[in-house]
């Protein structure tokens, strides 16, 4: 397997590793620790993002197949910030040939503005 520890890192980061890893057999062998996708997805979903950042497409198709587990599911930093959202991701992809989810309808009608 492949693991990546990546705390606190900039979506464009994860993009990167998840996209170039977008296939069942690359997918289940990765390891990343770092911030939680699902951050990610509810971010754009809401729109609370910096405008000018690129859309993560694929960390947010991922955030719906991912295994995600908070290092800290407890909430025991005192103060909120950069690593109270770092979780250990990974992908239960049993099947070779199994279908992802469709990168291109995680982009959603914000998709030619935000993304290139």
């Amino acid at each position: 397997f492949v693991m990546f520890y990546m705390p606190h890192c900039e979506g464009d980061l994860y993009e990167s590793v998840v996209r170039a890893r977008w296939s069942a057999t690359q997918l289940r062998d990765l390891v990343c620790v770092g911030n939680t996708f699902t951050t990610y997805a509810d971010r754009w979903a809401a729109k609370n993002v910096d405008p000018s950042k690129k859309r993560p497409s694929h960390v947010i198709a991922a955030s719906t197949i991912v295994k995600s587990t908070l290092i800290d599911p407890g909430d025991t930093f005192t103060v909120q910030g950069a690593f109270n959202d770092t979780s250990v991701h990974s992908f239960d992809i049993f099947d070779d040939d199994a279908a992802l989810p469709d990168v291109e309808s995680s982009l959603g009608e914000d998709a030619v503005q935000l993304c290139t």
